[in-house]
């Protein structure tokens, strides 16, 4: 029995464990829960040593195929313990699921295995193998010779070779290397290239490395070479020449660098290369004129000075020889003497001589010329200098004239001897004292000038001259005749051919009115520094080679905010208070330009308050005696004011230009345009620039009448006699269109043009057309105006609405004249009708809310009776919003107003009459419905009583109709709600004998209003459906409900739902083959509302009536 529950309940609830196909024998169960395990065992413990194989020969060739056999052999062994666990546990799903995947696994495995298996018997054999370790023996041995062979080599290299593996770290570094580096091999090998390189290099040379190790180049090819910078070990830098290449090896690439130190033969290179710019800068901007000259004596290098020499362009001078530029008198000893040169019988030359330049202008000069030769000793060039000796020339000429000179210079001159006698004087010393020559020639200075003037004034001077010394003084002397003078004396040694001195060379100048001056500007000297320290503009003084300020005026604090002190201190001080958009520009300009003495410049400082100040800065230079420029002087000037007044008038010129209206200046002496903006001649059809200097009359149109002249003289009369004048006159285009234009032309003195006529025309052509137009358009409005019955005013909108405007056609409408209403604010308030005037007032006031108002209102004609008006006001309002006028228009409706009183009298008697109509047809079909009352009593056949009060229901629905009319306020229509309510209940009265348990329930939206054409066809629907629901649906003595619902949905539609919760229709009813008179009805009715039934049969019976037809 115990073995049989398990089997019971396997057998009732699913599968029952394996262990029942073996009756469950101990021994038979017990074998194959060994046998299993063991297998299991021996499952799981193969992958284990798969997996052990595949971890420590990573580099055996497809070890995925033991990961796929150990997968496989995992999924056998656990479908052995499946087997196991199924002996107790039906399990069974779970079991095929695991020897699915083992099957899979399987497959997978011997598929696989087929095209693997020649891949795997193609593996060498261990024979092989060991053949293979022999060769490999043997080429190892061969490269071990050639690495011994290669490291020799490699350390006999000069050059520095270094290798590199992946990470640019060094794995080979050469004697060369060595030596270069000075780092040792041991030492380097194994750290990173950066060691051998400066900071600012390392990187730039490990992106160039990595690009060159990733390059598609040919393995072996040497890459370009480039000059590098190494880093030796003792931290100095090395200019190299370096190239690499790469190996491409099946494990690694390998890069080596190979490097020569090129700092030596750089210098040579740079010392060769600065002499070369020397003599280039010697041969281009030397002062002399220098030239290299071929055998052919033609010109083959010219330097600029030459060329300015002669005045010939480089380029036309290489086309000449140097016959060609030589005076004609010169040419013979020139060529001999360069025969010479290149027949190397002199090695030079040098020869003073005369060029005729490209003027024709005789030029002296001094030719120094020698000989070029190349490797071989040969003559290959002609070098020649030339000095411009015209100056020198000129001096010798003028040096003949010297003693002309002296003779008339105005300084006095003396030659003495050593015995203070007098050897030589002029007639200005003469003149001086009032001698004649023979009166002072070999006399003594004594005898001249008296013992006491001679022993204390000059002896001394002359004393220390004879000793070799130059001297100068200045002193009074009384001079015959001349009184009391100032005399500035020279004392110069006079030297014989061998360098004794033999005498004093004295030049004296009467220097006494240089003294007053002198006097004078010291004097002057005292009032411009006063002048200066007080001036609001700045000054100053450079020093034309250190840029240092040597003077500043005081006006510099004030101006610049900084202290002069500052400035002295640091030149550039002044630029760092630069606006910084100019500051760049204008440190250039400056220092570009005040070597030259020549600056100009505008532009902006911050001063130290944040202010912004322009500048004018411009400076000048200053030569000493040589006439080389040693000092800039200068002046700042603050033009902020004059920058503004500039700003505006330049935006004034941009406003003429491009403002909208033509502006042109005409003489007024001449009548010549001499000036017209962009504008006017866009204006008259003229390019730019094209109407200057024509006549102005060439603009003005002329006819029969008039001519272009007249026109113009008629202005221009005007504008003399009142100033300005403003005017419409009719112009003419280039093309010939004539167009009118409005102009205001006054007269004004121009600084360039003289008196000038400015004329600014605006083109109004279109306006002109637009005027014709809106008077055209405004005396048709006036007619129409003037004959429309329609009045138009305007007012005010606020207190009584005083009248702005009110057209003509008032005095047809109401009697009065427009004016009555313009000057009496009250005027139209009084005339209105005291019982609507309060009304008319206070409804106003909708005219601001809607800006849209109308009214109708009684107002007092001038003949004493009241007219009936209609009033509609528009408001008009500004560009704020604000209320700025009201327009509207007045109309006569007295007519109609009358035509409406009789209709309203004649409706009212029509609609009395109506409500009687309807009350009569409601009592005629109640006593209809008593009539039927009354047959149905005496009638003993059901049947024909229950067709009788099926009758009796549907006069009463229609009676119901007219009762609700007639006692509505609104007989047109009745509310379906109070309607449809009130005919429930009396169908319910009417079948309250019938069944009490029967609960009617309504629904009915209280906002749909319907005409009797829609009403009655829809009561008798309801009558009809609700009669049957009392009548069929439930059966005697139950419970039950009906409901009546009447909405409307968004297409203005009415849905009629009449439902209840009874026993329904029978399965085989169809609407359309009903044959009773009740639902034929309510399918009539319904098809003339354009309706639509919807029946439903779910736990009792449902009509949804859709009415689109409720409309008449």
């Amino acid at each position: 029995m115990t073995l049989l529950t398990p089997l019971f309940s396997y057998l009732v609830l699913g599968l029952m464990p394996h262990g029942y196909c073996y009756l469950w024998q101990t021994p038979l169960v017990g074998l194959h829960l060994v046998s299993d395990g063991m297998i299991a065992l021996a499952y799981y413990s193969i992958p284990l040593t798969l997996v052990y194989f595949v971890q420590k020969r990573h580099n055996f060739p497809y070890n995925w195929v033991f990961l796929l056999f150990g997968m496989f052999i995992v999924s056998c062994g656990t479908t052995h313990l499946m087997a196991i666990w199924t002996l107790w546990h039906p399990d069974y799903w779970v079991s095929g699921i695991i020897k699915a995947i083992t099957a899979i696994s399987s497959i997978y495995t011997a598929i696989v295995l087929i095209p693997l298996l020649p891949k795997i018997l193609a593996l060498p054999s261990t024979e092989a193998l060991e053949e293979e370790i022999k060769q490999r023996q043997t080429v190892e041995k061969a490269l071990r010779t050639s690495q011994r062979r290669l490291e020799s080599i490699l350390d006999m290299a000069e050059e520095a070779i270094i290798s590199l593996n992946a990470k640019q770290e060094i794995t080979l570094f050469n004697r060369g290397a060595e030596k270069i580096f000075g780092w040792n091999a041991s030492d380097i090998i194994g750290k990173s290239l950066n060691c051998l390189l400066p900071q600012r290099f390392i990187v730039s040379h490990q992106q160039y490395v990595n690009q060159f190790q990733q390059s598609s180049d040919i393995t072996r090819k040497m890459g370009k070479k480039r000059e590098i910078f190494g880093l030796r070990q003792d931290q100095t830098e090395f200019l190299a020449e370096a190239s690499i290449a790469k190996l491409d090896l099946s494990e690694e690439t390998i890069v080596t660098v190979f490097l020569r130190d090129i700092s030596d033969r750089r210098q040579r290179e740079q010392a060769i290369y600065e002499h070369q710019q020397r003599f280039r800068k010697v041969f281009e901007d030397g002062p002399l004129g220098m030239a290299i000259v071929g055998l052919d004596y033609r010109f083959i290098d010219v330097n600029h000075t030459l060329c300015q020499m002669l005045g010939y362009l480089a380029s036309e001078l290489l086309e000449l020889t140097f016959v060609d530029v030589t005076h004609p008198d010169d040419i013979d000893k020139d060529v001999n003497l360069a025969q010479q040169l290149y027949q190397q019988e002199i090695p030079s030359y040098s020869l003073e001589k005369r060029y005729v330049t490209k003027q024709g202008q005789i030029l002296w000069v001094m030719l120094t010329a020698a000989l070029l030769k190349d490797e071989q000793g040969q003559p290959r060039y002609g070098f020649a200098m030339i000095e411009d000796i015209s100056d020198r020339k000129v001096a010798e000429a003028k040096l003949q004239q010297y003693k002309r000179i002296i003779s008339a210079a105005s300084d006095g001159i003396v030659l003495l001897d050593r015995n203070y006698n007098y050897q030589l004087v002029n007639q200005s010393y003469l003149d001086l004292h009032q001698k004649t020559d023979t009166e002072v020639i070999g006399h003594s200075v004594v005898e001249i000038l008296g013992k006491t003037v001679f022993e204390t004034k000059v002896k001394p001077y002359i004393d220390r001259s004879f000793s070799g010394i130059s001297q100068e003084f200045q002193n009074w002397f009384e001079l015959p005749g001349l009184g009391k003078q100032f005399i500035s004396a020279n004392f110069v040694p006079y030297f014989e051919n061998n360098k004794t001195i033999s005498g004093v060379v004295i030049s004296l100048r009467n220097i006494t009115h240089l003294k007053q001056i002198e006097e004078s500007l010291r004097e002057n000297k005292l009032k411009f520094r006063q002048l200066i320290d007080n001036v609001k503009d700045v000054l100053y003084i450079h020093d034309a080679q250190t840029y240092q300020v040597l003077y500043i005026s005081p006006a510099f604090e004030d101006l610049w905010g900084i202290s002069c002190e500052t400035v002295y201190k640091n030149p550039y001080a002044w630029i760092n208070c630069i606006h910084p958009d100019d500051r760049q520009r204008v440190r250039i300009a400056f220092e570009n330009r005040i070597s030259q003495g020549q600056y100009n410049e505008e532009y902006r400082i911050i001063r130290p308050n944040g202010e912004i100040r322009w500048i004018w800065s411009r400076s000048y230079p200053v030569f000493d005696e040589l006439g080389n420029i040693y000092r800039v002087a200068g002046i700042a000037e603050d033009i902020t004011e004059r920058k503004a007044i500039q700003q505006t008038l330049e935006l004034q010129d941009v406003i003429v230009k491009n403002m909208a209206e033509g502006v042109c200046l005409v003489s007024a002496d001449t009548g010549e345009l001499v000036y017209a903006n962009p504008k006017f001649e866009r204006m008259f059809g003229y390019e730019i620039g094209e109407l200057k200097g024509q006549h102005v009359s060439i603009v003005n149109y002329e006819d029969e009448r008039k001519s272009a002249e007249d026109v113009n003289q008629e202005i221009r009369h005007n504008v003399l006699e009142k100033g300005e004048y403003t005017y419409e006159v009719y112009n003419v285009k280039k093309d010939g269109t004539a167009f009118w234009c409005r102009a205001t032309t006054s007269c004004f003195n121009h600084p360039e043009y003289g008196k000038v006529l400015v004329a600014v025309q605006e083109d109004i052509n279109e306006n002109k057309k637009i005027e014709a137009a809106l008077k055209n358009s405004e005396q048709r409005l006036q007619y129409l105006i003037r004959s429309s019955p329609v009045v138009i005013f305007g007012c005010q909108p606020y207190d009584d609405f005083p009248a702005t405007y009110i057209s003509e056609n008032v005095t047809n409408l109401l009697g009065y004249k427009p004016e009555d209403f313009l000057k009496d604010s009250k005027f139209w308030v009084d005339r209105v009708h005291p019982d609507d005037r309060e009304r008319i007032l206070s409804n106003l006031s909708q005219l601001f809310e809607q800006d849209f108002y109308n009214h109708e209102y009684r107002f007092l004609h001038a003949d004493g009776n009241y007219r009936w008006l209609l009033a509609q006001l528009r408001l008009i309002r500004d560009e704020k919003g604000n209320p700025r006028e009201s327009l509207g228009y007045l109309v006569d409706i007295s007519d109609r107003k009358q035509a409406e009183n009789k209709l309203t009298t004649s409706l009212e008697e029509k609609e009395v009459l109506l409500r009687e109509i309807h009350h009569r047809v409601k009592n005629n079909l109640q006593v209809i419905c008593s009539l039927l009352n009354l047959q149905a009593r005496s009638v003993e056949d059901t049947q024909i009583k229950e067709l009788l009060r099926e009758s009796q229901n549907r006069v009463r629905a229609m009676s119901l109709v007219h009762e609700k009319l007639y006692r509505s306020e609104n007989i047109a229509s009745i509310n379906l709600a109070d309607y449809l309510q009130d005919l429930a209940k009396n169908i319910a009265n009417a079948y309250k004998n019938v069944t009490t348990k029967i609960n009617l329930k309504t629904d009915i939206n209280p906002m749909i209003f319907l005409t009797i054409d829609i009403a009655v066809p829809c009561g008798l629907i309801i009558n009809e459906l609700i009669s049957n629901a009392y009548k069929y649906a439930f059966a005697p003595g139950t419970q039950g409900e009906i409901t009546l619902q009447a909405m409307m949905n968004n297409e203005q539609s009415i849905i009629l739902t009449v439902k209840d919760n009874g026993k329904g229709l029978p399965k085989d009813f169809d609407l359309d083959q009903v044959k009773t008179l009740g639902l034929q009805l309510v399918k009539t009715l319904t098809n003339q509302l354009r309706g639509q039934i919807i029946l439903g049969n779910k736990q009792g019976t449902h009509f949804k009536i859709t009415l689109t037809r409720i409309n008449p």
